[in-house]
Parts: C-alpha cells; sequence; structure tokens
C-alpha cells in the first residue's frame, strides 16, 4: 500500500499524543487503515484557466481575515490573525488546539 508509511508515522505520532494527554484522541490505526482503504485514485481534475490557484485563494482568504471587524471586541483588541500554514495541495490535514490566552 503507497500508504503505509505515512499511516505508520501518522499513528504513532497520535499513540504518543494520546500517551501524553488527557483529552480523547478522534483517530486510531482501524480508523485510518479504513479510510485508507475506501480511498480510490481521484481523477486528475481538468485545469480551469479561469480559477486562481489554491495558494492565491488562500492568500486573499486570509488578507480578508486579517482585516475583519465583524467581532468588534476582538478585532479591537488583537494583534495578528491566526490563519494556518502548509501545503494547499495536501490530502491529509491535523487541525491542532485552538489559539492560546496568549494567541488571538
Amino acid at each position: 500500500m503507497q500508504f503505509q508509511p505515512a499511516l505508520d508515522l501518522v499513528v504513532s505520532a497520535l499513540e504518543e499524543i494520546r500517551e501524553r494527554s488527557d483529552s480523547p484522541l478522534s483517530a486510531s490505526r482501524q480508523t485510518l487503515d479504513a479510510l485508507c482503504q475506501k480511498r480510490s485514485p481521484a481523477p486528475s481534475p481538468l485545469p480551469n484557466p479561469g480559477a486562481p490557484a489554491k495558494s492565491d485563494a488562500l492568500r486573499a482568504l486570509q488578507q480578508q481575515v486579517s482585516v475583519c471587524v465583524l467581532c468588534p471586541h476582538l478585532a479591537s483588541s488583537r494583534t495578528q490573525t491566526v490563519f494556518g500554514v502548509g501545503n494547499p495541495e495536501a490530502e491529509l490535514m491535523f487541525i491542532g488546539e485552538a489559539p492560546g490566552a496568549d494567541e488571538d
């Protein structure tokens, strides 16, 4: 299976987090294996010349987020927005914890 090395790495990291955390994890080897088996190769998307690249679309969204004032109380006190980092073409995404007390 072509995803096995990555799957093993993810499971190992999740097991380590489980051992150090009081919070339950919502993934297991059984769940990840089942997802991997159900996965069928996606057809290559046809290029859409008028559509912006994912990275360009995310950059535009990040700019909108950075000036958003829909929550006046938060907008008046923030020093930065936390948008995220990573490869926009990634097939797997990890969502971390919410910003802490010292983060916006």
